[in-house]
């Protein structure tokens, strides 16, 4: 396996948008009468409660299965370079728990930061201040440093910050209270990172592992707390997939063709990807399912007409993305619908698909040297990104008497509403960029 020299943009531009679509929906004014397809499809307004019976997909659903695509496809660089670095399997299996580890930490510790937030009992002064010591000490504990002793310090510091909100601010710990997002991405990385070392010499032997992943999730085997958290990486392997193929010298090539003619009908096949994944947002939602298999088909039949003469990474993904984006569609029949909670099998391979879409035209983006940077940055830096907003820029915002202003006029109207979440996104991109200019990394 050759040795990466570099990062692949297009990867990080994708886990970056991820992010800023993961704080936008998250941030926007929930009762500025904004539509329902701008939440979760299964808590819609007005009052946002669970509805397990809706079916259908919106933007918002979307997004956590992109951010595991993203993961899954940077397996074979993250991995890959340990090998090259002559690291023996025993070593890397070792740093695959221990990742784990940090990250099921990380996720308990955000998981009982966020309940004081909750607490009467607690002023919101003294939550702002508790909130930037929390990342205070995730910052110390997770930067990339050769002073091991900072990492160590801020890990102390963050079990004393536990023991201050469970003994001074009467907020008890609870263990298993948690980010199930986090929780969710340290077992994807640890049964993915062990399946891609299995199978890193043979993608058909990967291939195997999704099949058998996608047949137990098919036939409904009664394990869910064991499956439920496997059931991802239905999501993930086709990624490593993909990535595997850029590794192995599988490149963008062509998409810089000289030819006007061959520019025009790669420029042609990128629209399509990502207007069958828009189709989707329209199709699925309002439960229009025949014709969006139908739309899907043609232009799928489309994209492989003009790139059926391509041996390059944009077209095998584009490839991956229509059939899996098919079978998800036809499986919805079959599952009574697509749901995201709790998770079938038709929402999985229907994200998987568009994750992969999505790619196609941040690839020719980045052949172009066009990929938004923010977002790159972003994307290099992914728990900063995660974290930076509710941790550090909504307390200072607060803290200044801005967002207390904001939120009241905000809730004036849907656009405002919007635009509530917009400027955190911004923001958010804004700061977590100007660290990873100072080349100052959080460890994930």
């Amino acid at each position: 396996m050759a040795a990466l020299s570099r990062r692949v943009g297009s990867i990080d531009a994708l886990r970056g948008l991820t992010i800023f679509l993961m704080i936008l929906c998250a941030a926007i004014s929930w009762d500025a009468g904004l539509p329902a397809w701008m939440f979760h499809c299964q808590t819609p307004p007005p009052d946002y409660a669970f509805r397990p019976e809706l079916r259908g997909l919106t933007w918002v659903d979307m997004v956590f299965p992109i951010f595991i695509f993203s993961m899954g496809a940077a397996f074979p660089f993250a991995l890959g370079r340990k090998l090259d670095k002559g690291e023996p399997i025993w070593s890397i299996l070792l740093y695959l728990v221990k990742r784990c580890a940090i990250l099921a930490v990380f996720a308990t510790a955000l998981g009982n930061a966020d309940a004081a937030r909750g607490s009467l009992a607690v002023s919101s002064a003294i939550v702002a201040l508790f909130r930037l010591g929390v990342w205070g000490a995730f910052f110390a504990a997770l930067v990339r440093t050769s002073r091991r002793w900072i990492n160590a310090a801020g890990w102390l510091a963050l079990a004393g910050l536990m023991a201050v909100q469970h003994f001074l601010l009467e907020v008890p710990f609870n263990p298993r209270s948690n980010d199930i997002i986090i929780l969710i991405l340290a077992h994807v990385s640890l049964l993915g990172g062990i399946i891609w070392l299995l199978s890193r010499k043979s993608l058909m032997l990967r291939a195997a592992f999704l099949v058998a992943l996608i047949v137990l999730k098919a036939v409904g085997i009664p394990f869910q707390e064991i499956f439920g958290w496997a059931q991802y990486l239905i999501i993930a392997l086709p990624a490593s997939m993909l990535g595997d193929l850029v590794v192995r010298g599988v490149s963008l090539a062509g998409l810089e063709s000289a030819s006007c003619k061959s520019c025009g009908k790669t420029v042609a096949a990128a629209l399509i990807a990502f207007a069958a994944c828009v189709v989707q947002l329209w199709g699925l939602y309002v439960r229009a399912v025949l014709p969006d298999l139908f739309i899907t088909a043609a232009l799928a039949l489309m994209f492989v007409l003009l790139c059926c003469r391509q041996r390059n990474v944009f077209a095998y993904t584009g490839f991956l993305g229509f059939l899996l984006l098919l079978c998800g569609i036809g499986w919805d029949f079959v599952d009574g619908g697509l749901a995201k909670d709790y998770c079938n099998l038709s929402y999985l391979l229907v994200t998987g698909g568009m994750s992969a879409l999505l790619l196609c035209p941040l690839f020719l983006l980045e052949k172009r040297s066009l990929l938004p940077r923010g977002l790159v940055m972003c994307g290099q830096n992914p728990m900063v990104a995660y974290t930076i907003a509710w941790y550090v820029i909504l307390p200072l915002l607060y803290a200044v008497g801005f967002m207390d202003w904001f939120d009241g006029v905000c809730r004036t109207s849907p656009f405002l509403g919007f635009c509530h979440g917009l400027l955190i996104a911004l923001l958010t991109v804004a700061a977590t960029s100007l660290l990873t200019h100072f080349k100052i990394y959080w460890r994930s």
